[in-house]
């Protein structure tokens, strides 16, 4: 009876502890956070489970930028911070899945080949591939 009691209380320990805490940043706190990184036009995407936001902003073209210059990062907002930012001319981006950012770059040489126009970012690890991490 007595080791049942232990690993009830071992579950219910590591469980406390092995979640991710949830943010406490308000929506407008979140938009704040972004801007000051990302200027007052970015737009914010969270992934499936709200533990993270895509950040990005565009630059409107102009004869000096001829095409767009992306702008984007990734919030963790249970840290309540920007942990990785990068910016990439002629691109987009959105979420692949809940910890992997699609970003597709337009590229200024013709190509037949799909994967040098995209890779994907895997938000854990931060490390960028041209097959995602399912």
């Amino acid at each position: 009876m007595n080791s049942i009691k232990i690993a009830f209380w071992t579950c219910i320990i590591t469980g406390l502890f092995s979640c991710k805490s949830v943010s406490t940043l308000s929506e407008k706190e979140i938009l704040d956070l972004a801007s000051k990184s990302f200027g007052k036009d970015v737009q914010i995407v969270k992934n499936e489970t709200l533990s993270y936001a895509l950040c990005y902003s565009t630059e409107k073209q102009t004869l000096l930028n001829p095409g767009n210059a992306l702008h984007y990062g990734i919030m963790d907002l249970s840290k309540e911070i920007i942990i990785y930012q990068e910016n990439i001319h002629h691109g987009e981006v959105s979420w692949y899945n809940n910890t992997t950012v699609l970003v597709k770059v337009v590229s200024e040489v013709y190509s037949d080949d799909e994967t040098s126009s995209k890779y994907y970012l895997d938000i854990e690890t931060l490390k960028k591939d041209h097959q995602p991490t399912d």
